[in-house]
């Protein structure tokens, strides 16, 4: 065989090899593609509570997610894949094993590039913490909400972290941590400012009407527990009134906050019908089972209980 021929072949087998590597790094890319489609039907089954659905598309994600060929997009993949197990078994009341899901997320997104580590962490502590929060474990979810803030602070993503710093102050509220709550409140309005600053007409920046979100929250922080009860009412009214996608309303989240200043100034019946009304909205929105409406009947009983041995 000449020099030449052998070089050609080769030259011609180095071709196939890359042609067959391209081919197949390809393939691994389009598994991703196609896992991405499921995980985003997953997530949509998981906002109606298909958990037929649901299980269906998750199964085929993991299934693909084991193909996938270049090693960094599958780690981040099945991280992905087991923050929404995670999500879906939290929804279904199965606290073991959304902690179990979530504990192996977390791990996987520890190894991703700076780019979407905050991002995802936060996304998973914040998870963490509503997990706590519901189940009564206070200073479990406190851990969790402030790593979730820490996470994504300085990334440039003041929603993010309007969002920790909101269920910091409420796991704070329910703490009595008055001083603590008001701090992390204040924080909050301050990100607030910054995200509307983004979003608003720089003739409105120095409207502080619009700044109102957290506002009942800091008066209860500052236990003026009347003008809290008075805020809160008309946020409940309002939030009454409006439609927001499933497993997203805030509405159970100002009736219960709305229950403790009733409490707090002595109006235990009237904190005993808006709990009655928490349970009823929080079984429409997240479902009989989820473990909001179970915080919401776990307060009812608790605050049936108080007006018992008054």
């Amino acid at each position: 065989m000449s020099e030449g021929r052998l070089s050609a072949e080769m030259v011609t087998m180095w071709w196939l090899a890359a042609g067959f590597l391209l081919a197949l790094l390809l393939y691994g890319l389009r598994k991703k593609d196609v896992c991405s489609e499921h995980l985003a039907a997953a997530g949509r089954a998981l906002e109606t509570r298909n958990w037929a659905e649901f299980d269906r598309r998750m199964t085929q994600a993991r299934t693909l997610a084991r193909r996938i060929t270049d090693g960094r997009s599958r780690q981040e993949m099945v991280a992905d894949i087991e923050y929404l197990t995670a999500h879906g078994a939290y929804a279904r009341n199965r606290k073991d094993d959304a902690v179990a899901h979530l504990t192996l997320a977390l791990q996987g997104f520890e190894e991703l590039g700076e780019a979407a580590r905050g991002v995802k962490l936060a996304a998973g502590h914040q998870l963490w913490g509503e997990i706590a929060f519901d189940a009564g474990e206070c200073n479990e979810a406190e851990k969790h909400f402030r790593k979730a803030a820490v996470a994504v602070e300085f990334n440039d993503r003041p929603e993010r972290v309007l969002s920790s710093l909101k269920s910091l102050g409420d796991v704070l509220l329910a703490q009595q941590k008055y001083d603590d709550a008001r701090a992390v409140i204040e924080k909050g309005i301050e990100f607030e400012r910054r995200l509307l600053k983004d979003t608003l007409e720089p003739k409105m920046h120095q409207n502080s009407a619009v700044i109102a979100m957290a506002i009942p929250d800091l008066a209860m922080a500052r236990q003026d527990f009347a003008s809290a009860e008075r805020l809160y009412r008309e946020k409940v009214e309002f939030l009454g009134q409006m439609e927001a996608p499933p497993g997203e309303s805030e509405l159970t989240r100002h009736q219960l906050h709305l229950a403790t200043a009733q409490r707090e100034l002595g109006r235990v019946q009237d904190a005993l019908l808006t709990l009655q009304a928490a349970v009823e909205s929080a079984e429409r929105d997240f479902g009989a089972e989820h473990p909001r409406t179970e915080h919401a009947r776990r307060r009812l009983a608790e605050t049936h209980l108080l007006n018992e041995r008054r």
